[in-house]
């Protein structure tokens, strides 16, 4: 087998983070992308990225219009904090704006005021969008020439790096006349969908000579910045646990734990509907707080003000732990966000708080709504966000696993703590175990879960 002997160091950034990972480091100079989509799914934000990215490395790029005027385009871009006109001054940037061809006549001055264009800012990247406006005009023999014998070859050997932007109809799976798709080096296509009740975005790589990428549909926003890709599958897992302790305040429980959790490591607890997880998390929240570090806690399943009444149950001054910066409650409803957009609030909440200890309440709720097979990518996304900055994470699900319930998480778990309800006898009490620990010796015996004198109390 030949062996590829290019330079990874040459790779072109496509201005997407997620996606350069993907495509294994960006794009080869001189590679032709073609980028098709559907109305309304970002292609030409994809486009402007790209560019933007490139004048920010001082890799000067044109952007040429058939449809959209430069005005627009700098108001819609500056909405999303894509701002191009420093770059236009400093001759990092070019927007040409083309009527609709009438004639090869045209073309042909086109492809000069464009070559003119290229050498004056010596650019390195090219957006032409869209390339459907041009090649329906001109028709399929003359278009193929275009690309293939002209266009490319006035790119191609400047090791220009070129996105050609084609519209694609709902329903339709072949780009303009179907060869663009085999000229391209690299061919995208982002389309919208319905699900849940939900629009969501996907992007689809269907082909990129010389990647080691994989067929999948990578769901993705548009927010400020531009888009960012939903990377379900994580080519590595980052980070791991520290061999220092973070109590979780309860006497009984840290002694189980050996001390306590082990800084940066994920816990998964479990239990029915009554047997103390929203308590037992709240009181090891507050406990940490209280003790100056920063923590972090999201509900799927009750209010904000909801958590700040139970924490107030608890004997804490949440009101003082808020204002002093080391508690904050969120409440975040699933229903309203797909499991990208979903990711992207909790990793903007980790960078933002930058807490020391992160807790998920009732995430149950997320496996219900979104389905087994993308609720264990998020949680897993979502763990990993938080061990590669250091912080320890807890969350709960609601599962008896003592009644061998399977809860699928749990195998990316560092520790599992399961509570249950145990109905013998005339009272119904509550019961604890801690299941497994990685990296430390835990207590394996069955204990008490209590809660009186506004203390959770392991006995």
């Amino acid at each position: 087998m030949m062996k590829n002997t290019k330079d990874l160091s040459l790779h072109v950034s496509s201005g997407i983070r997620e996606l350069d990972e993907v495509l294994g480091g960006g794009y080869y100079p001189g590679y032709v992308i073609l980028l098709a989509g559907h109305p309304g799914a970002g292609k030409t934000t994809m486009g402007a990225m790209f560019l933007h990215h490139g004048a920010m490395q001082n890799e000067p790029g044109i952007y040429v219009s058939l449809s959209e005027n430069k005005e627009e385009f700098y108001r819609h871009m500056r909405r999303l904090s894509l701002e191009f006109t420093m770059f236009e001054e400093k001759k990092l940037f070019e927007f040409i704006k083309i009527p609709t061809f009438t004639s090869m006549d045209a073309l042909s001055e086109f492809l000069s005021l464009l070559g003119e264009k290229i050498s004056e800012i010596k650019a390195k990247r090219l957006v032409i969008d869209p390339i459907t406006a041009l090649t329906t005009i001109i028709g399929a023999e003359k278009a193929r020439a275009f690309l293939h014998s002209t266009l490319f070859s006035l790119t191609k050997p400047q090791g220009i790096v070129t996105y050609l932007i084609a519209d694609l109809p709902r329903g339709m799976e072949t780009i303009g006349y179907g060869f663009e798709e085999f000229l391209a080096d690299v061919v995208l296509k982002l389309t919208m969908e319905k699900m849940a009740g939900l629009v969501r975005r996907k992007l689809v790589i269907y082909k990129a000579r010389e990647a080691p990428t994989s067929y999948y549909e990578y769901e993705y926003i548009i927010t400020k910045g531009g888009i960012k890709v939903y990377t379900k599958a994580p080519r590595s897992i980052e980070g791991t646990y520290s061999i220092e302790r973070l109590e979780t305040g309860i006497e009984g429980l840290d002694e189980m734990l050996n001390g306590g959790l082990l800084k940066a490591s994920s816990t998964l607890i479990t239990g029915p509907s009554g047997s103390g997880k929203t308590m037992l998390l709240l009181s090891i929240a507050l406990y940490n707080a209280s003790k100056g570090r920063k923590t972090l806690f999201i509900s799927y399943e009750e209010s904000a003000e909801q958590i700040a009444t139970a924490a107030k149950m608890l004997g804490y001054d949440v009101d003082y732990l808020e204002n002093k910066g080391l508690f904050q409650a969120v409440s975040i409803g699933p229903g309203t966000l797909t499991p990208e957009g979903l990711y992207n609030i909790i990793e903007g909440l980790l960078e933002d708080v930058k807490p020391e200890l992160f807790i998920s309440d009732g995430v149950s709720a997320l496996e219900r709504f979104y389905g087994e097979e993308e609720f264990v990518y998020l949680a897993r996304n979502i763990l990993t966000a938080a061990k590669r900055r250091g912080v320890t994470s807890i969350y709960s699900m609601l599962h008896d696993v003592m009644l061998g319930e399977i809860a699928y998480v749990s195998t990316i778990s560092d520790t599992l703590i399961a509570l249950w309800l145990d109905r013998s006898g005339d009272m119904i009490s509550r019961r604890i175990a801690v299941l497994k620990m990685r990296g430390s010796h835990h207590d394996r015996s069955k204990r008490k879960l209590i809660f009186e004198n506004k203390k959770v109390i392991v006995s």
